[in-house]
């Protein structure tokens, strides 16, 4: 995972059949990686009209798109 990656929540863990499975879905914007603890990235969200930032750990990200 690199700074510009667009990434979602990581949903390996659920099946596919699951009713919530696309329930929430958000899309992210990896704007820093930090250089203490590179398992953690600062991800700029965007859902529904909304924009937010957190704190996210990079285990539980899922790449949609990688920078180029």
């Amino acid at each position: 995972m690199n700074v510009g990656d667009i990434v979602t929540d990581d949903r390996s863990h659920m099946d596919k059949s699951n009713l919530f499975y696309d329930a929430w879905l958000r899309l992210g914007l990896v704007v820093d990686i930090r250089q203490s603890n590179p398992t953690i990235a600062t991800v700029i969200w965007y859902r529904s009209g909304k924009v937010w930032e957190t704190n996210q750990e990079v285990s539980k990200l899922e790449v949609i798109s990688e920078r180029r």
